[in-house]
């Protein structure tokens, strides 16, 4: 087990560099400039060509993508264009809510899916048991982004 756990970790090392790669050539195949976009449209070309300088946007992409991975390596994310503070900052400060909030839903799920299942399987193959079925694969045939939308419109908006 040891083994097969280490491999996989081994594993793990190219397809994150591919993943990286295809990300780090994602954003810049996007169009526009980066610099440009922070400064808005009151920006000047000297203005733009000091930002891009200052965010390295002015070297060559094999040098960008390397300080990229370092800095990913590290921890180190950059700053939030939007947040104006730490990408790193961000995430921390957003990791307790979501953690409650992964919890509060795996507790949500044992408590209803137990019961579902235990009932279920006791009364197999009758109106319960097909009545659970077709709830539990609606339920995962459902896109999770579509139902928190569903879930914020039904609890927040009409429940408030």
């Amino acid at each position: 087990m040891t083994a097969y756990i280490l491999r996989r970790l081994v594993l793990l090392i190219p397809v994150m560099l591919v993943v990286g790669i295809v990300v780090f050539a994602l954003v810049h195949i996007t169009p526009g400039d980066p610099a440009a976009v922070i400064l808005g449209d009151s920006g000047t070309p000297e203005d733009v060509a000091r930002v891009r300088k200052q965010l390295g946007l002015d070297q060559p992409l094999p040098v960008q993508f390397g300080e990229w991975i370092l800095g990913v390596v590290q921890f180190d994310f950059g700053d939030s264009i939007f947040l104006g503070e730490s990408v790193r900052g961000a995430l921390l400060s957003r990791f307790q809510p979501t953690i409650l909030l992964t919890m509060y839903a795996l507790t949500v799920q044992l408590l209803i899916g137990i019961p579902a299942g235990v009932l279920s399987a006791v009364r197999h193959n009758s109106i319960l048991d097909r009545v659970m079925t077709v709830l539990a694969i609606s339920g995962a045939a459902v896109p999770t982004f579509l139902l928190g939308i569903l879930l914020i419109l039904v609890f927040s908006v009409k429940l408030n």
